[in-house]
């Protein structure tokens, strides 16, 4: 197998039979020696001086985005304060245990008898690359100490953190390095001994190939190093070697349920020989909050969520698979916590999944002190166990508010789903409404497991595109010729609709809309305490609102226009009559989603007038009559009111001239607390109602300016 270098690459020894105990070290080729057939190799941890002449078939190259979560960590925590020590990885799998972290180090900072590289001085730039050894740390001023290696006795130098590089050694062999006594830290560098806070620095005389003697208090005492790296000293003291996590100037913890089952599960599994030195990788296969629960758990200075996807679906990680991570996440209010999200290969969806993602956050109750933003290492995965697409795409930065006591989890997860569906953004069509796993239809377990049994897809169980807007190419052709519904379009659109579902996966399809439902009412009753016909608008609402998301990706063919509308209205009533107080809900859903969905169709495909306030009042009867069906009888006489209520409401807000927000919300409150009003809903629990029910419409969709929302954030999106 011929193997491909280029000058730069990163790469891992392997297939030494010489020197076996450089296999699995990491380093970077230098260049390549014509005469010899060699690269030039310089080991991590080593100078450039010592590098290593390999051939390249000892040589296996590290992929161009291994170091890239790394670095994506650093460019975050460019302002944060103290040195970096710990990383959780959130969300890990094999993948993230095949990068490297080596570049965390840039920010690890020395310890007492750590050796060091100067850097970034503007005062004395003469001094930049120099060497030397970090001795004391001086609080007060906030800067190191610093003996340079060429200038020995001369006074030390005093530099702050920045301006430090440490140098870590791969391996400390002999007397060189670090040694515990009952806790404390020594280290040993050349013929020196640095005390555990550096205020002391002991000389010492080799007498032997494993013995020393060092002067103290006017005692002459005698070290002799023994096999099991132990120092056994003449007055009886023994120091040992530190463990390699201790020792370890940054410490990665990848935690994931899908890591290898190579890690035991439910332990920390601490990767020996680990090829970047200086730096110790464990793992842990689980989840985050068992993790913290574990007697393993420290506190990280970032912790890292690669990909979670906060507002995604059951089938893809989403809300209620991370929530008790990130309550987990509210007793380390000191960690900083990065939330990095995908981005499709050509789709350039990254800001609608940052927007979501972000408010997702906010609803938790957690600071944001960085805003989504793009980020210059995010990578191509087409390799990954769970994810092909371009990794870490954006990232955001928050923490949880110092002193702050989160909830009881059950009590937080559900007030944050709660705040979650109640936050408006600037992206049309907030799609958070994850179905909770425990609340799943024991119709939707027993269908899908029978279609599994036969080997047959589900049409439920796949998550499908709902984009609302064209192509930036679709609009401006239909700019230029203009939108009449003509054969083309016609035959088009027909074509879509010739596809037709089995009735198991109707039924699926609709399970799948109540569990949605059920899903938003429970956080509305659990989350914030409404009553239960306010729970039952909410979860109307949500349901109507996956309906009707399948159905926009197209305009409908002519004549179809309303069928949308006529679906997310039943569907709508249906779920709303299954409450005490259901009569109300349900006209007062029926009402408002009808109009809403008229609305947003014009909205989005520039077809005013094609609904008339007649064909929106017939909606709402037949709304109505769904929710009879389900056992609420609203009464001909409310009915008929309801209906005419809607008319006049789709009348005055219809039109080229889409309505501002602001007046979208006040009418469709008025129009809710109206029809209440009819079936005998008053008070609190009318508030309520209606209240639920505007929370949970996405008022972007059809409010002024919201299609140029859309196309603006599209065309930004495909730049």
């Amino acid at each position: 197998m011929v193997v491909s270098l280029r000058v730069g690459d990163r790469v891992k020894l392997s297939g030494l039979g010489a020197r076996p105990e450089l296999n699995g070290r990491l380093g970077r080729a230098l260049r390549f020696v014509k005469e010899s057939g060699r690269w030039k190799v310089s080991l991590d941890g080593e100078s450039h001086e010592s590098s290593l002449a390999l051939k390249a078939e000892n040589l296996q190259p590290l992929p161009a985005y291994g170091e890239n979560l790394a670095h994506s960590v650093l460019q975050l925590r460019q302002r944060a304060e103290g040195p970096l020590r710990s990383v959780h990885v959130l969300g890990a799998t094999s993948w993230e245990l095949g990068l490297q972290y080596g570049p965390l180090l840039e920010q690890a900072g020395p310890r007492v008898g750590d050796r060091v590289q100067i850097r970034g001085l503007t005062a004395k730039p003469e001094l930049n690359g120099q060497r030397g050894i970090a001795h004391t740390f001086l609080e007060e001023k906030g800067r190191w100490k610093v003996r340079l290696d060429d200038k020995p006795k001369d006074p030390s130098l005093m530099l702050k953190l920045e301006n430090l590089q440490v140098l870590p050694a791969y391996q400390d062999s002999g007397i060189e390095g670090p040694w515990l006594q009952d806790g404390d830290r020594h280290v040993i560098r050349g013929t020196q001994v640095f005390s555990p806070e550096g205020d002391t620095i002991e000389q010492i005389e080799m007498t032997g190939p494993a013995k020393f003697t060092m002067s103290l208090d006017g005692e002459t005492l005698t070290a002799t190093l023994e096999p099991g790296a132990r120092l056994s000293w003449s007055d009886g003291d023994t120091w040992t070697r530190p463990k390699a996590s201790d020792e370890a100037m940054v410490n990665v913890v990848l935690i994931g349920p899908n890591l290898p089952d190579t890690c035991p599960a439910g332990k920390l599994h601490e990767l020996e020989s680990w090829g970047e030195p200086g730096v110790h990788v464990a793992c842990f296969r689980g989840c985050y909050e068992e993790f913290v629960a574990s007697p393993h758990y420290v506190a990280a200075d970032v912790a890292f969520l690669s990909n979670p996807g906060l507002c995604a679906g059951p089938l893809g990680g989403g809300f209620f698979n991370w929530a008790p991570a990130l309550h987990a996440l509210t007793s380390a209010s000191q960690t900083l916590c990065v939330c990095t999200g995908v981005e499709p290969y050509s789709q350039g969806e990254w800001l609608g999944d940052a927007i979501y993602d972000e408010q997702v956050l906010r609803a938790c109750g957690f600071n944001i002190l960085t805003s989504a933003e793009r980020n210059v290492f995010c990578c191509k995965a087409e390799q990954h166990p769970s994810c092909g697409w371009y990794l870490w795409a954006y990232c955001i930065t928050f923490t949880w508010p110092q002193g702050q006591q989160a909830a009881p989890q059950e009590d937080w997860i559900w007030k944050s789903y709660y705040r979650a569906r109640c936050s408006r953004c600037e992206l049309p069509r907030f799609r958070f409404r994850p179905p909770a796993p425990q609340l799943k239809p024991q119709l939707l377990r027993d269908l899908t497991r029978q279609h599994h049994e036969k080997g047959q897809e589900t049409n439920a169980d796949t998550v499908e595109s709902t984009c609302i807007m064209p192509t930036c190419d679709e609009e401006i052709g239909r700019d230029q010729q203009g939108y009449e519904g003509g054969d083309s379009n016609q035959a088009a659109n027909e074509k879509k609709q010739e596809s037709t579902i089995s009735d198991d996966d109707e039924k699926l399809l609709l399970a799948k809309m109540e569990w949605v439902g059920a899903t938003v009412q429970a956080a509305w009753v659990r989350g914030a305490g409404k009553c239960p016909a306010a729970g039952a608008a909410a979860a109307a609402i949500a349901a109507a609102e996956e309906f009707a998301d399948r159905c926009r990706t197209h305009p409908l063919p002519p004549g179809q226009e309303h069928v949308t509308a006529v679906g997310a209205c039943e569907l709508a009533a249906r779920v709303a009559a299954s409450v005490e107080g259901g009569a109300a809900a349900a006209g007062a859903v029926a009402a408002v989603v009808s109009v809403y969905e008229a609305l947003a169709y014009e909205a989005l495909w520039r077809q005013h007038g094609v609904l008339s306030p007649d064909v929106v009042g017939h909606i709402v009867l037949g709304g109505l009559k769904a929710a009879e069906k389900a056992g609420v009888d609203v009464g001909s006489g409310v009915a008929s009111a309801v209906g005419e209520r809607a008319r006049d409401a789709f009348e005055y807000l219809a039109g080229p001239n889409q309505p501002p927000l602001g007046k979208l919300v006040e009418e469709f409150t008025n129009l809710a607390r109206d029809v209440c009003d009819s079936a005998g809903l008053q008070g609190r629990s009318r508030d309520e109602v209606a209240q639920a029910i505007v929370d949970n419409l996405d008022l972007s969709v059809p409010c002024f300016g919201g299609r140029e929302a859309s196309m603006r954030i599209s065309l930004k999106m495909h730049d």
